[in-house]
């Protein structure tokens, strides 16, 4: 067993960035990747529908600190700020549309949440969100569906944690798919796939990792697998992790979301030409339904946290027909004749992911510091779990595990 520089565990937008840092180097390295593809929670469907289907990450942020713009530029990549639901995005409220003066108060209550979570933040408050609105509002459900986008319910996430969070650039969707951009980043790079990891043993004179694929043996490893990985045990630390890292895993739990895609065979919406719209029902049933795809010839339904859950649970059947139901209510009992098939996903059920993206609980905003914290000079945990200010993005993922390698390189050297 030949020792490498450094084993990276996880092939995912943070894996392959630091795999490429550290092969631009000169560093032995070697990608341990579970499943039989790269991209970890980026990953592009091309077979099923008539345009590329992204099952996970879809949108790129366009600021300035995201490097995957310009590697999408340089590769030639079709994209338009398009699809992506905002506060101009129409509401439909059970059996009809939001009124005019509807929307205007669930922009006004959204605005004023923001501003409670800006003040606090600026304070330093890290507390639940709930604690600073008003929780009684008919536009509450239409908060706690935005936040379970983004990680977690509006009474479990850190105001700090997300107050720092910097991925509100214009939203970019790209036309052949964002796993595609993402599996780029993998050209060239030593990748073992199916090689699952269940044992990191860092208290020899080595670092030691068991995969199904046998053992690797290590100076340093960069460890890129989520959070719901690690709070699940699936991977064993021999010594355990000292209780910092193990408190900072628990205090960034996974939220979970799912995409029901639909193909149809022709335009299923009449005379609706947007790109999208909210779906808001009862019991609380926060929708964002993608309908310009395709030249609206699709549906992608985003479903998040219980309601998620409950999805996943579902067969695919159940799953296609929970949304049919309420594209029913909005479009008429005909779109169902249109439908030509369909897809479900399920992130909160893979076992090499278990959820979407982490969340700081209230309090915790320093989970993600922690975490990234190198542990006895020869672990380090990358992803976004551990950007502060750009978690729940795969830039994010991509510059943490840039950082962690740039960190490796440091270290190796010195």
């Amino acid at each position: 067993m030949s020792q490498l520089d450094t084993i990276v565990v996880g092939a995912g937008a943070a894996g392959l960035s630091a795999a490429r840092v550290l092969q631009r180097n000169g560093l032995r390295v070697r990608i341990l990747e579970a499943k039989n593809r790269i991209g970890g929670r980026a990953f592009t469907d091309r077979e099923r529908f008539a345009v590329p289907f992204d099952h996970g990450c879809t949108w790129l942020s366009a600021g300035d600190y995201n490097p995957l713009v310009k590697l999408a530029v340089e590769e030639g990549r079709r994209m338009e700020a398009r699809f992506f639901p905002t506060a101009n995005t129409k509401t439909f409220l059970e059996d009809r549309w939001a009124t005019e003066d509807e929307e205007r108060e669930k922009n006004r209550f959204m605005s004023e949440c923001e501003r409670a979570l800006r003040e606090a933040a600026a304070s330093g408050l890290d507390v639940p969100w709930t604690d600073l609105i008003d929780t009684k509002s008919p536009w509450m459900s239409y908060l706690t569906g935005r936040n379970e986008r983004d990680g977690a319910a509006t009474s479990s996430c850190s105001t700090l944690d997300v107050a720092r969070n910097q991925g509100n650039a214009e939203l970019l969707f790209v036309y052949d798919g964002y796993g595609s951009l993402i599996e780029s980043l993998g050209e060239g790079l030593p990748i073992e796939l199916e090689a699952e990891v269940d044992r990191i043993d860092w208290g020899g004179d080595a670092v030691v990792i068991r995969s199904s694929k046998g053992e690797f043996s290590s100076r340093m490893a960069i460890v890129t697998v989520s959070t719901g990985v690690l709070a699940s045990n699936r991977i064993e630390f021999v010594p355990a992790l000292p209780a910092p890292w193990r408190s900072a895993i628990e205090a960034l739990p996974m939220g979970n979301f799912v995409k029901v895609a639909i193909q149809f065979d022709s335009d299923a919406y009449g005379g609706f030409r947007d790109d999208s719209f909210v779906y808001l029902g009862k019991p609380p049933t926060f929708i964002d339904i993608v309908t310009g795809l395709d030249e609206h010839r699709m549906a992608i339904a985003y479903l998040f946290g219980e309601r998620a859950t409950e999805i996943e649970r579902m067969s695919e059947s159940g799953a296609l027909d929970f949304v049919l139901a309420r594209l029913e209510k909005v479009f008429g009992s005909g779109i169902r004749d249109h439908v030509v098939t369909s897809s479900r996903t399920q992130w909160g059920c893979d076992p090499h992911v278990l959820g979407s993206y982490a969340a700081a609980l209230p309090g915790r905003s320093d989970a993600r510091a922690q975490l990234a914290t190198t542990l006895s000079g020869r672990i380090l945990f990358a992803g976004e779990a551990t950007s502060k200010a750009h978690y729940g993005f795969a830039h994010g993922a991509y510059l943490e595990g840039k950082a962690a390698a740039d960190r490796v390189i440091a270290m190796l050297r010195s």
